[in-house]
């Protein structure tokens, strides 16, 4: 008995599953690499517990100052595009602290100058993450972050 049509149905779904296959691999190479270099340890672990799919994350800890953290971040991008791996954002996170105008305008230069994003918290990154859980409308010390 021979079933009249069955030969197309296989080729449907073999054309599907084919057309769906290459839609993942699509979606998957339109992934953004970003690269965050941070100041402190306190940074890298909140940006690491983002459940990004759109993009792959790689975040790195220096304990540098704001000079330096853009002098590795940039020294980073030039070593991931010698492995033919290059990023699509670059961003440099660190804190204000007690750093002069001057030298914290310096650091936004640099990395502005090397097409890097920055990000800076006033006083310090921790209170940042503070916020998240507990509503503050008057000042705390650094010491009273913890």
């Amino acid at each position: 008995m021979v079933i009249m049509g069955s030969d197309d149905l296989f080729k449907k779904r073999k054309l599907r599953a084919l057309i769906l296959r290459q839609r993942r691999e699509l979606i998957r190479s339109e992934k953004k690499n970003i690269l965050i270099v941070c100041e402190g340890e306190t940074e890298r672990l909140y940006f690491d517990s983002f459940p990004l799919k759109s993009a792959n994350l790689k975040t790195i800890s220096t304990g540098s100052n704001t000079k330096t953290l853009i002098k590795y971040a940039k020294k980073e991008s030039e070593d991931a595009i010698k492995r033919d791996e290059s990023y699509d954002q670059v961003w440099c996170v660190f804190d204000r602290d007690s750093f002069s105008k001057e030298q914290f305008n310096t650091a936004i230069q640099m990395a502005e100058s090397s097409g890097f994003q920055v990000a800076w918290s006033n006083e310090a990154f921790e209170l940042w993450y503070v916020l998240h859980f507990e509503y503050l409308n008057t000042g705390i010390t650094r010491d009273q972050y913890c």
